[in-house]
C-alpha cells in the first residue's frame, strides 16, 4: 500500500471549488446530519451512515481488472455499481458475510479506482495544508479505513438482495471540470437517487463525492470533523478516528 499512498499524496494539480460540492443545510434532513456524528469520548457514530450511504461505497467500488484505456465517467460508475456485487458473490468467503474478507477485497481490488484522498482533503478542510506530511498521512490512512470497513460491514446486509440501477447521462459540474452521474439505486427495502461526482486525474476518473439526501457526503464529514478540529487539532481527529476504527476492529 505505500507506493499507492506515496502515489496519492502528491499535491494534484490546480484546486477545485469547495463550495459547490458542499451540502445545503436546508436540504439536509435530520437523518442525514447525524452521518458520522463525532462524539465527546472520541468515538463515530456510524449507525445513520449505513442506512444512508450504502450506494456510496458501491459506486466507490470498481470491479474488474485496471483497463488499459480510462474510462468514461457513465462506463466507470456503471462498472463500479454493477461489478461489485457479482465480486463479493463469488468469494465464498465474501458471500458467506466475513467482514474482513470483504475489506481486504475492497482494499486489494477497489481503492485504485477511488480518490479518498481528495475526499480527506475537503472534509478537513483549511486545517489540512496546516497539517505535517505525518498528520496528512495518518488521518488519511484511518479516515479510509474507516469508510472501507462501515461500508464492508454494510455490504454484508445486502449480498442476497436483487439490487437494480438506473443511470442517467453524465453531465459537467458547474464551470469546474469535475462530472456528475446520477443514478438510482433499486432494493427491495429502498429506492434512492444518488449523484456520483468524478474527477478526472492523470490515471482517469475517480469517484469522490456523493448527493445524499441534498448533501454531499464530503461536506457531511466536514461538519462533523469541524468540531474535532476545534478541539484536539489535527491529532485530536486522528485519535478519534483511530479509537474509532480500533473499536470496530479489535
Amino acid at each position: 500500500m505505500g507506493s499507492i499512498l506515496d502515489r496519492l499524496l502528491q499535491d494534484p494539480a490546480g484546486e477545485r471549488d469547495e463550495s459547490a460540492i458542499l451540502p445545503n443545510p436546508a436540504r439536509i434532513n435530520s437523518g442525514a446530519r447525524r452521518v458520522l456524528a463525532i462524539q465527546p469520548a472520541g468515538t463515530l457514530t456510524i449507525s445513520a451512515m449505513l442506512r444512508y450511504s450504502f450506494a456510496f461505497f458501491i459506486a466507490l467500488l470498481a470491479a474488474g481488472p485496471l483497463r488499459a484505456e480510462p474510462a468514461t465517467p457513465e462506463e466507470l460508475v456503471r462498472n463500479a455499481v454493477e461489478g461489485v456485487i457479482g465480486t463479493i458473490k463469488s468469494d465464498p468467503s465474501a458471500k458467506g458475510g466475513d467482514v474482513n474478507r470483504i475489506a481486504h477485497l475492497v482494499e486489494q481490488k477497489f481503492l485504485p479506482y477511488t480518490d479518498f484522498l481528495e475526499t480527506t482533503k475537503i472534509a478537513v478542510g483549511a486545517p489540512w495544508a496546516s497539517a505535517t506530511a505525518e498528520q496528512q498521512k495518518a488521518v488519511f490512512e484511518q479516515f479510509q479505513s474507516l469508510i472501507v470497513h462501515t461500508y464492508a460491514l454494510e455490504l454484508t446486509q445486502i449480498i442476497d438482495q436483487n439490487v437494480k440501477f438506473q443511470y442517467a447521462p453524465a453531465a459537467r459540474a458547474g464551470a469546474g471540470t469535475d462530472m456528475i452521474v446520477k443514478t438510482r439505486i433499486q432494493t427491495s427495502n429502498d429506492d434512492d437517487e444518488i449523484d456520483y461526482r468524478l474527477a478526472r486525474t492523470a490515471s482517469g476518473w475517480k469517484i469522490y463525492d456523493i448527493n445524499i439526501l441534498g448533501a454531499w457526503l464530503s461536506g457531511l464529514y466536514r461538519n462533523q470533523f469541524s468540531g474535532r478540529l476545534a478541539q484536539g487539532g489535527m491529532d485530536g481527529l486522528i485519535k478519534a478516528l483511530r479509537e474509532h476504527n480500533n473499536a470496530q476492529n479489535p
